[in-house]
């Protein structure tokens, strides 16, 4: 008789069909059965989904239970973590997936559990990194179901460093259900067969006996018995540690194929609003709040990781994969929201704090201003100064003085501390001078940044409101200078500069954009309207690429998990409407454009069909050319009032015939390849089609023999290759109004409760912004898509602009900023992190090569600090620490860095 191990679990959804308070009154009652049975021997193990929020949720209103739960943790036999949530792998970022092992490691300390597993049942898709990440974490084991088609049962999953984790596939998946269900004894044997003849080894056999938000049945052990299993843990049927003679499968998986076993890849296109705004809150967070926060650490101050750990938890919540997916009903991603909205108020006030704590107290205006990256920047920043403007009560005639000798200061000369003390003169007879109230603000028609070249871009009149614990709340009257400024910043790096009166010299800064009356160009690139296109062209090699940007649509008869094109689809190409230079310096320029897309209305009503009442629509694009810059930058506005289609933009590359084509997954790259369509329509019931688009977190590149082409789109993870690699086809909207459907031509059946979703047809205005940059060729000057990277960085990551002096003084904190100890890294190394220790006094660094050839750089501590290697978890290795580290990164590998004084 095959050895069967049947682990009792229960696989919950935080929130999908339900919302999270309807799913929490029924996770209360689970959990209370679960604790009954254990605690009373009827079972002697329960899963309780790997996942450890579920203990939060659960002791916010049972919290006379936490002394219980603990004990069945510590006593092995209740399972919980590794994980915070569920996460889905390929929609977040990796350092997301890092808090969520650490934020599932430190609950899991703290109820005593032990001997994690990489718990992956449910996942749409595994990240190429995924093993490296579990090992990091101390797990030499996993468990997968969707994605892989393995040629055994028990395989040697291995990451992009070369480097695997012994891994499980549950080959009839974790929802079974033939142990819980009132079934007749001889369908629960013939379902129990099925299962055992699945498996290709001989055992023991893992066999998850559960589904969906259910509690374990009362009979679960007489069930087992009588099917000749034992009940156990999930240890219990694993292979041991290490890869022996298991088959090898390598990087992502994202296989489909297999009957019932959908992948359900097309979420990465539904609801693009969610992922824009995890995109964003993301990015806030990594690469701004933990910086600065590591920052203040670095400089002596203490910081308040209770903010730290609250807004992590908030954007966690919205990244399990029925949430960040966009597949589950309208009131959950309108709760997401709200919670993205919490974590970005939450970030955004910490970044002001932090830069005002860095602010001289000084009353001179002027900017402080950060770089969020670990790469060196050099480039035209736009920037926004302020000046105390006074606001003079009307009157018919000021008081006259005795008249004053003294001549009016030239403001345009003046030191602008004396000028704000004294103030000018101003005559109002030819023989008598009168005293007036020094409003600076008001006598300079320009300004510009010293030390820095600049292009005065305009002033305005405002208010600007100032609150805090110690300032009365107030509004306070400013004139905002806005400029663009040539800056040098060191990585990580904050550099302080003050306001001067009149425009500044552009000096040795690039100053190369010229615009006409259709076309912005620079030294390497220009945009052109010419015969109702849009052309690029490469000055570098004198390619012209037609059709620069145009917009696709298509009819969508699919549901929130599943693109699925109706029998009679008619595609709709947008057409040039306008287009207007709506600013242009020698630093920059910007060229409006619009297009006409006519989207029908919504499929008619046998869904096979699209509606011949067409909603005209127009797509506004501002394309931003600056000077220096290999690199376009998009922004694409539009509202939507159509219903049931799929939106793209189609960005030309001008390479016919890529010679490697990369896209951007966590913590590296993988190889895409063009898309081939979706095959054979309807697929068979259970079945689903092969899409030919794919996920990214920002970056998709290719490489061509006479230039590159890297696209950069972050909040948009869904492209394809299309026209052979001529064009990339990035997903802007896919609107439906189902969570599920069961009558798809893509798959052969439903994938969730048929629900409808008015929300998800994503009404009203949207902006989608995008870049591409075009490169020189790497076959000719052994440049690759690497080198890209840290111009990508800078345009994705805009350093952090902060006004300083006037009557922002009193929130200046005056901290002196650790000097240039950050090195610059090399172009091939990306620098995922730089925040301060979850525990512990010091800070800690994380970077990745996702090149093919090892890469080094030196870290140097600051005075009185050393570095060491740790895992992610944040737990250092044995080596003593140094003042500097040579680190060395191998092809593929993550290593984490821990500083401490």
């Amino acid at each position: 008789m095959p050895d069967v191990v049947v682990v009792p679990h229960t696989h919950w959804d935080r929130e999908w069909y339900r919302t999270f308070q309807g799913y929490r009154l029924r996770l209360v009652e689970a959990v209370q059965r679960i604790l009954d049975m254990l605690e009373k021997g009827r079972l002697p193990y329960f899963l309780l989904d790997g996942q450890t929020v579920m203990l939060d949720d659960y002791l916010e209103i049972r919290p006379q239970d936490e002394d219980r739960l603990q004990a069945l943790t510590r006593s092995g036999k209740l399972g919980i973590g590794p994980w915070y949530i569920l996460p889905d792998e390929l929609l977040v970022s990796g350092e997301s997936l890092v808090r969520n092992l650490q934020f599932g490691r430190e609950r899991m300390d703290r109820f005593g559990a032990g001997d994690p597993v990489g718990y992956l049942p449910d996942m749409f898709g595994h990240t190429a990194q995924m093993p490296q990440i579990l090992r990091n974490f101390g797990m030499d084991r996993a468990i997968v179901w969707r994605g892989v088609e393995p040629p055994a049962e028990h395989f040697w999953w291995e990451n992009l460093a070369g480097d695997g984790i012994a891994t499980v596939y549950l080959p009839t998946g974790y929802c079974n259900v033939h142990f819980w269900a009132p079934l007749a004894r001889e369908e629960r044997a013939a379902r129990h067969a099925e299962f055992v003849a699945a498996h290709r080894l001989p055992g023991p056999h893992l066999l998850l006996a559960g589904c969906d938000h259910l509690a374990p049945n009362a009979d679960l052990p007489e069930v087992a018995a009588e099917q000749g299993a034992r009940l156990g843990r999930v240890t219990d049927a694993l292979v041991a540690p290490g890869r022996g003679d298991m088959p090898v499968v390598r990087g992502e998986l994202r296989q489909s194929g297999r009957p019932l076993q959908y992948l359900l890849p097309d979420v990465a296109s539904a609801r693009m609003g969610i992922k824009q705004e995890n995109a964003e809150v993301q990015d806030l967070w990594e690469r701004q709040v933990e910086p600065l926060l590591a920052l203040q650490r670095l400089a002596g101050q203490g910081i308040e990781m209770g903010f730290w750990r609250e807004g992590w938890e908030l954007i966690l919540k919205n990244q399990p994969h029925d949430s960040i997916c966009g597949c589950s009903i309208d009131e959950v991603h309108r709760e997401m929201s709200a919670r993205f909205s919490q974590a970005r108020s939450l970030g955004r006030d910490l970044v002001d704090r932090a830069m005002d704590a860095f602010a001289p107290r000084e009353e001179a205006p002027g900017v402080l201003v950060f770089n969020p990256s670990g790469w060196a920047r050099a480039g035209w920043v736009e920037v926004v100064a302020e000046v105390p403007r006074l606001v003079l009560p009307a009157a018919a005639d000021p008081p006259h003085h005795a008249a004053s000798s003294a001549a009016a200061p030239d403001p345009a000369g003046d030191d602008l501390l004396a000028f704000l003390t004294r103030g000018p003169q101003a005559a109002d007879e030819p023989d008598r001078k009168v005293p007036v109230a020094a409003d600076p603000a008001l006598a300079w028609p320009s300004a510009h940044l010293e030390g820095a070249p600049c292009v005065f871009l305009g002033a305005a009149d405002g208010e600007e409101f100032l609150a805090d614990i110690l300032y009365h709340p107030d509004w306070k009257p400013v004139r905002r200078y806005r400029l663009l400024a040539w800056l040098e910043l060191p990585p990580f790096g904050l550099r302080h500069l003050r306001l001067a009166a009149g425009e500044g010299a552009v000096g040795s800064a690039p100053a190369d954009v010229t615009a006409a009356e259709n076309s912005v160009e620079n030294a390497h690139l220009r945009v052109e309207v010419s015969d109702g296109t849009l052309k690029l062209l490469i000055k570098d090699t004198g390619e012209t690429v037609p059709d620069l940007l145009r917009f696709v649509d298509g009819g969508d008869a699919g549901d929130e998990y599943t693109y699925s094109p109706p029998a009679e689809d008619r595609l709709k190409m947008s057409s040039y409407r306008d287009y207007t230079v709506v600013e242009a310096s020698a630093a920059r320029a910007v060229l409006e454009v619009e297009h006409g897309l006519g989207i029908p209305a919504a499929l008619l009503p046998d869904r096979q069909r699209r509606s011949t009442l067409v909603v005209n629509t127009a797509i506004k694009t501002r394309i931003t050319l600056t000077a220096g810059s290999r690199t376009l930058q998009f922004e694409s506005r539009l509202e939507n009032w159509a219903q049931d289609h799929r939106l793209r933009a189609l960005v030309a590359t001008g390479i016919a015939h890529p010679g490697e084509i990369v896209s951007e997954v966590a913590f590296g790259f993988v190889d895409r390849k063009p898309g081939r369509g979706l095959g054979p329509l309807p697929v068979p019931p259970t079945h689903e089609a092969v899409p030919p688009t794919f996920p990214h977190l920002g970056v998709v590149a290719l490489e061509g023999d006479r230039h590159s082409a890297q696209l950069l789109a972050p909040g948009l993870p869904e492209a394809e290759i299309v026209m052979g690699g001529q064009a990339v086809a990035i997903t802007l909207l896919r609107c439906v109004g189902w969570l599920s459907r069961d009558d798809l031509r893509t798959r052969g059946g439903g994938a969730g409760p048929h629900m409808e979703t008015p929300d998800a047809q994503c009404q009203g205005e949207h902006v989608f912004r995008y870049a591409l940059r075009i490169g020189p060729p790497g076959l000719e000057t052994h440049a690759a898509w690497w080198d890209a990277l840290p111009d990508l960085d800078h345009v994705r990551h805009a350093p952090v602009v902060r006004p300083t002096g006037g009557h922002r003084t009193a929130l200046a904190g005056g901290a002196v900023a650790p000097g240039p100890w950050f090195a610059p890294v090399p172009a091939a190394v990306v620098v995922s992190s730089l925040k301060p220790a979850s525990t512990g006094p010091g800070i800690v660094m994380r970077a990745c090569n996702p090149t093919p050839e090892p890469r080094s750089f030196p870290l140097r501590a600051p005075a009185g600090w050393r570095c060491a290697p740790c895992d992610m978890a944040e737990s250092p290795h044995a080596s003593p620490g140094k003042a500097v580290c040579e680190v060395v990164v191998a092809p593929g590998e993550i290593v984490t860095l821990s500083l401490n004084s």
